[in-house]
Parts: structure tokens; sequence; C-alpha cells
């Protein structure tokens, strides 16, 4: 089939139109994927316009044959390749985090996330997964060359053909950003990464001076010689988020939940709760973990590991020196550095091989929530001591995917090692998986449910003598789309119980209301970095409550990582 002269045209302009398309997207992916917005995916490329302006003065002058023609392309689809590696690194960053991907921060743990993902799912699904995202990736930067090539080939054409595409791009470019602005430059951000890595080490360096200043405040907060001594468990739920409290879609959680306070009451417990600001939502736990203890707002990694370099001292050496007894139990945490027992010096560690769990894997959590409570009432709660405990725990079962929830067992002493939950039959949300399911919203219900049942269940079956002040906060709302980042505050309950009335009342003193229920709060909520300071002062007579505490100052660089994840 020959084709006439006007329809040749009609090719060679629509595809100079694809190719810019192309180049387009492989530029924009890095502000493209964290919102989806048509708008922006259209606002003009600073860095396409820049390329298209090297190609035609480059075949103007006839630079852009051999050679120069060869070295272009062969660098240009490693620079394209970078800002699509980039662009999706911030999109999954973005939308699934909340905070900026930084390659001197997270490429060390893009192994951790891999390894959760192809664990909390059947390998089929993890393979699947992984061949459609590389090879989307591929597609992305073979396109992208070929773009360029075709440009390039469309430059060699002569003068006029160059003159209407720079005509027509530029007029593309004068409008869209008159209208629509222009996304930024991606090998701007690429030279800042790049940075970023070089100067890691120092700038780690220079936000811990920072921090040590704001760190000053925790070692004023001694606990006086007056101290009640009750025994202080915290219970940290992974993903009990506020959305629980407020959405039409768990009004049946709150009626559950109203049940559960009903149960503490029977057994003698006074509770009340508040709202509680998390620094990350939908994932981070160890950022929000970090920000509990140590009464600093950790909202990024460069704050993370500037807190591990900072000198000041966070809640368990607190504890340790009021002589406690403090024990660290975590599920899912299958390393322990020493950087990380010098900032948090708990004077007993439980991690994942220190269990001894002999039942199934339960989805990504690698035990259930009871069988980690029970472990700590077997080996440390239940023995004879002369000191009181600290416990922090730190619970799994709800962790997304949300789709293997625990059965629970009613009769604690059959737990034992674990076994028993090979016998016992879990709920299941079988389409549920790491990158999506048709039941989140109903696999993470029914995972809070277990979580708190065990809590509540295991407080009502405490022996009445002990003392004990019982904390359970949430650790960040859940992912989307159960909790949306960009519409959902990033808040989380927090209840304090007890069965020492007057110590719970205490706590009134900074607006926690009576019973489990945490309704929307009005005004300005606290941060779960001074939940620290709040504990601390309700056990001590000798120290007025606050409402509020300093947090660590910001920095521009936000990120993800988890030091006491293999």
């Amino acid at each position: 089939m020959t084709l006439s002269p006007k329809q040749r045209l009609a090719l060679r302009v629509a595809g100079v139109v694809l190719a810019l398309l192309m180049l387009q997207v492989a530029f924009s992916l890095f502000y493209w994927l964290p919102m989806r917005s048509v708008s922006i995916a259209l606002k003009p490329s600073v860095d396409v316009f820049a390329l298209v302006g090297i190609v035609l003065i480059g075949t103007s002058l006839g630079r852009l044959r051999g050679r120069g023609r060869k070295v272009l392309l062969s660098l240009a689809p490693i620079l394209l390749g970078a800002c699509v590696l980039l662009g999706v690194a911030q999109g999954i960053a973005l939308r699934e985090f909340g905070y900026n991907f930084t390659l001197a921060y997270h490429t060390s743990k893009v192994q951790a996330l891999f390894k959760m993902m192809y664990e909390a799912q059947s390998w089929p699904v993890f393979a699947i997964s992984m061949v459609l995202l590389a090879g989307t990736i591929i597609l992305l930067i073979v396109c992208a060359a070929w773009a360029l090539s075709r440009l390039i080939a469309e430059g060699h054409r002569g003068r006029q053909h160059r003159i209407t595409l720079a005509g027509g791009f530029f007029l593309y470019a004068v409008l869209g950003g008159i209208l629509m602005g222009f996304n930024g430059s991606m090998i701007v951000e690429l030279a800042n990464q790049v940075d970023e890595v070089v100067h890691r080490d120092e700038r780690i360096k220079a936000q811990a001076k920072k921090i040590e200043k704001t760190m000053t405040t925790v070692k004023v907060l001694k606990i006086g010689e007056n101290l009640r001594r009750p025994t202080v468990l915290v219970f940290v739920v992974e993903s009990y988020g506020q959305i629980l409290m407020e959405a039409e879609k768990y009004a049946d959680f709150r009626e559950f939940l109203a049940e559960q306070q009903v149960q503490l009451e029977s057994a003698g417990y006074a509770q009340r709760s508040m709202v509680y600001d998390a620094p990350v939502f939908g994932g981070s736990s160890w950022l929000a973990n970090a920000s509990i203890l140590c009464r600093l707002k950790v909202q990024t990694e460069k704050t993370y590991f500037s807190l591990m370099e900072a000198k000041g001292s966070c809640m368990p050496k607190q504890f340790n020196e009021a002589g406690y007894h403090s024990v660290f139990a975590a599920s899912n945490t299958t390393k322990i550095d020493d950087e990380y027992r010098r900032k948090f010096p708990f004077e007993t560690f439980f991690t994942k091989d220190d269990f001894g769990y002999e039942g199934p894997r339960m989805s990504w959590s690698y035990m259930p929530d009871q069988f980690l409570i029970d472990f700590v009432e077997r080996n440390v709660l239940s023995k004879p001591s002369d000191r009181p405990h600290f416990a922090y725990y730190k619970l799994t079962s709800s962790h997304h995917p949300w789709d293997t929830i625990p059965a629970f067992i009613d009769n604690w002493d059959e737990v034992g090692h674990g076994r028993v939950f090979h016998h016992r039959e879990s709920i299941r949300f079988p389409d549920n998986a790491f990158i999506g399911g048709k039941h989140y919203n109903e696999g993470y219900e029914a995972s809070v449910r277990y979580s708190l049942q065990t809590i509540v269940d295991y407080l009502g079956k405490m022996p009445p003598e002990r003392d004990v002040l019982a904390i359970v906060l949430g650790d960040h709302q859940p992912r989307r789309p159960v909790a949306v980042m960009d519409r959902d505050p990033w808040t989380v309950p927090y209840h304090v119980i007890s069965r020492d009335k007057e110590l719970v009342e205490r706590f009134a003193r900074i607006g926690y209301t009576p019973g489990l229920l945490t309704k929307a709060p009005q005004g300005r909520v606290p941060g779960l970095d001074t939940i620290a300071g709040h504990i601390i002062r309700g056990l001590n007579d000798m120290v007025v409550i606050e409402a509020s505490a300093p947090s660590a100052p910001a920095d521009a660089t936000t990120g993800s990582s988890n030091a006491s994840k293999a």
C-alpha cells in the first residue's frame, strides 16, 4: 500500500507527538505517580524542553550523526532509566507511606521491602507482581529511548522539519507552562540525590547535634522517689488507626469496642482514651516507635539515623534508672544491632528467634499476638521479682495485607509453643495480597478486633493483686485504600487502662476522656512524641502534667528504613 504525501506527513507528525509524550512520561513519573493527576502528567517538563533543544541544535550542526548519535543514544537510556526508577520509587514511597524517596537512606532497605512482599503472599502472586513491575519499567525505558531516536531522525530530515518540531513543541511548552506550570527538573533531582549520598554522614551528624539540644528535655524528666511503681505494659497495635472510630464503614467495630470496654469494667479496670497524631501514615512503624520511645518526632529516615547518632536518653533508660526491668518484645523483628541497643537500652530483648514459636506463620506476622503476649507473661511477668516491669510490645497480627487472622485461643494454657495454631482455623481473606485486595476493609477490621480482643482478655484474666498500667495505642493509620493519607487525618487511638482508678484519672488532666472510644479531636492534636512525657508524668505525683512537648527540628529530606529488621 502506497501512502500519499499527506498521509506520510500525518504519520511523521503522529510519531513525533508520540515520541514527545513518551519522553514526557519518563520525566514526569516522579511527579505524576504519587498523585495520578492528569494535569500533573501534562505539565511540560523542563528536561524534555532541554532535551528537544539539544536534539535541534545537535542535528542542525550535524553533531548527532555517527559517533555523536551513538554516544547520545547510549547515555540517554541510562539517564532516562534513572529518572523512571526514581519516579517509580517516589510514587511508591509517597502513595504508600507519605514521604519522599531518598537514595541515601532507602536503597539499603529495598531488599527488605521485596522480602516482606514475598513473605506476605504466595510466591506465584509475588512473581507475577515482580514481572509486571520489571516489565513496565523496562518498557518505559525502551519507549523513551525510541522516542529520543525518533526525534533525532526527525531533526536530520532538514531545516524545515526542525523548525516545525521546534515551533510545535515550544508552543506546547509555552502554553502548557502558562496554563499549568512546569514540572521540576529530574536532572536536578538526580543531582540532589547524589549530593545527599555523598554528604550523608556529615548531614546526619549535623542534625544529631540539633536533636541533642531537643533531647535534653527528656533528661530532666526524672522519675521522682515518690513514684508509684506499677508494672507498665505498652501494647503498640499495628495499623490501629482513628479511621476505625470515625468512618461509617466501621460502625460495627465501635459496637465491638463498647463490648470490650464493658468487659474491662467488669474486671475492675478504669479506662481513659485520647487521640494522638502519628508521624507516619500506612507504614514505617519503626519511625513511630522511635517517636514514642524518645519524645522526638521521627518522621523521616534522616531523623531516625540522626537520632541513633545523637546523645540523649529515651524511655527505656528512664525506666531502667527508676528501678524497672525493661522488656522489648517484637515477633517480627529479626535483628537488634548494637546501635539500637545503645539508643533503646531495654534490659531484655525478645525477637523472632527468641520465642521458640512452633506454629504456622500468619501472613506477614511470624506469630500471633496472643502467643507473643502469653510468652512474655509466662517468661517474665508471672515470675517472682522484686522489681516492676516496663514491657514494650510491638504487635503485628494486624499488619497489612490482612489476609490471615489468627484464631483466638480462649484457654491461654493451650497456647504453649504455638503448635495449637496448626489445629485452629484462622479467618481467611484469600484475595487480599500485598498489592491489593477485594476485602481489605473486612480483613483490616477483623485483624484489629483480634489484637484488641487478645489484649482485653489477657488483662481481664490477670490476677487482681497485680498492679498494672496498660497502654494500648496504634502506630499509624492503615495503608490505602482503607485510609487515604490526603483525605484522612494521621491520628491514632491511645488508651490508658488500670485497676488503679486514681492513676487513670491523672490522665484526665491532659484531655483523656472516659472509655475506649476516641472521638474526632477538636483543635491541635499532640503527637506520639509527647507520649513518653505523658506516661512518666502520669506516674509521678510531683510533676505537673502538660499537654505538649517540643519536637525535633524538621528536615527537608524524608525517608524510611527499619534498622531493627533484616
